[in-house]
């Protein structure tokens, strides 16, 4: 009998025909457990359905795929979705994987390991960016929580979480429960942060790289220092969608169970009338508050205070 711990990767999908053979290459090599990927196909118009087929056809017993029907719109819809049809009952942990990246063959060994020693009931890692250019940089990301951090932003590259089975079972069930509620949620990862901190859980942030992050031009975030990358989330704050996220991630908070009284303070402040009052008032909470570097908190801080959001 095999002590190794079983693993389930979640693999969403869409047209990732040029990198998901090194991805699922680097998944299946993994050190020192046993995995199990689980491929959800969101409406590709290349040939990743048929390279992930090919890829199950080779490992029958490792692979299942699923090929959906009518596409989702998003990958935190699609993420959202795999997560609902994971069968869970047979792994003892849950990681997140995209269709691009290079996983180190010790990334799921390493975050078994700090969720054993920690306690911890959610994993995120620094992960190594790297572009067509050949350029790099480590994204490191803070690993001092906030109280109500978990409302203004995730826990990291969602493409390095691990979390015990246990956990994401409650993360199905209450995407089963509440799928109105989510669906206008871009990001299924910053989804799972607010449960496993609704529910008082540690989460755990490795300072060390896991993986090799890469970057394209069809990243649905990317980077968050790739000049492309942060024109994105610059235009899509100035149109208003972060304020609609910080509202749904409260709403997810109250679902969920979450009492603090701070979350009514800023909930009332995100609701009020546009005023200068209300800009000092959102750049102080979303300062006080966030778990970034200081230097992003303070562009946040701008932000609210141009009334961007």
């Amino acid at each position: 009998m095999s002590n190794k711990k079983k693993v389930l990767i979640l693999l969403a999908c869409r047209n990732g025909e040029s990198w998901i053979r090194e991805q699922l290459d680097t998944i299946l090599a993994q050190q020192d457990v046993d995995i199990s990927v689980l491929i959800q196909d969101d409406k590709s118009s290349d040939n990743t359905p048929a390279v992930i087929a090919e890829y199950a056809a080779s490992n029958p017993e490792r692979i299942v795929i699923y090929l959906n029907d009518v596409g989702t719109g998003s990958a935190g819809a699609n993420f959202r979705k795999l997560i609902t049809r994971a069968d869970l009952s047979d792994v003892d942990y849950v990681a997140l994987a995209d269709q691009d990246d290079i996983w180190h063959c010790d990334k799921m060994s390493g975050a078994i390991s700090a969720l054993q020693s920690t306690g911890a009931l959610g994993y995120s890692a620094t992960v190594d960016a790297f572009w067509p250019d050949g350029k790099r940089r480590v994204l490191d990301q803070s690993p001092k929580v906030r109280t109500l951090d978990f409302i203004f932003e995730g826990a990291g590259q969602g493409c390095t979480f691990v979390l015990p089975a246990s956990v994401m079972s409650d993360v199905q069930l209450f995407c089963r429960r509440h799928a109105d509620a989510l669906a206008s949620f871009h990001f299924h990862d910053w989804l799972i942060y607010i449960l496993v901190r609704t529910s008082g859980g540690l989460w755990h942030f490795d300072p060390a790289p896991a993986m090799q992050y890469r970057q394209h031009e069809n990243n649905d975030m990317g980077a968050r220092g790739g000049l492309a990358g942060l024109r994105r989330r610059v235009a899509l704050i100035r149109q208003g969608w972060y304020i609609k996220q910080l509202l749904i991630a409260l709403n997810i908070f109250r679902l969920a169970g979450g009492t603090d009284a701070r979350s009514t303070v800023l909930e009332a402040v995100l609701q009020s009338a546009p005023s200068w009052s209300r800009r000092f008032k959102l750049a102080k909470l979303s300062f006080n508050h966030g778990r970034r570097r200081f230097s992003d908190r303070c562009v946040l801080s701008i932000f609210a205070l141009l009334g961007w959001f």
